[in-house]
């Protein structure tokens, strides 16, 4: 697997994912190239227990960058309401922390991070869902 760059619509560089299989016989020699969504949300754990921690980060963006954390639905009920909001560190990081209460035993929540790259551009990460055990 190794890292590109792809070139955007408008001729930008977008990060991407060159991956070739050459131990399939019927694909050897074909290598598929993923676009990588601009920035990057992982949940810590990913399934957090309640009465604990959670920390959701968000990576790629551009220093001192706007940053908002979006709820999309919890167990699929629509909230569509932002969580949090704040600035990309220097290091183009964004993280949030909350204890997890235990209400929320069962539930799936989805999260999406929104952005301002270094163009000025809105970006985002893909969804990432969570759930409380």
């Amino acid at each position: 697997m190794r890292r590109a760059a792809a070139r955007g619509a408008a001729g930008t560089r977008e990060a991407a994912v060159a991956i070739g299989n050459p131990s399939f016989a019927e694909n050897r020699g074909h290598t598929a190239l993923l676009r990588l969504d601009a920035l990057q949300l992982q949940i810590d754990p990913p399934n957090p227990e309640v009465r604990t921690n959670a920390t959701a980060t968000t990576r790629g963006g551009a220093s001192s960058q706007l940053v908002g954390l979006y709820a999309v639905d919890s167990s699929g009920t629509p909230i569509d309401e932002f969580l949090a909001f704040g600035t990309f560190d220097l290091e183009g990081s964004f993280t949030v922390a909350a204890w997890v209460p235990s209400s929320y035993r069962g539930l799936t929540l989805t999260l999406i991070a929104f952005g301002i790259d270094a163009n000025g551009n809105l970006v985002h990460s893909g969804e990432v869902a969570t759930t409380f055990q």
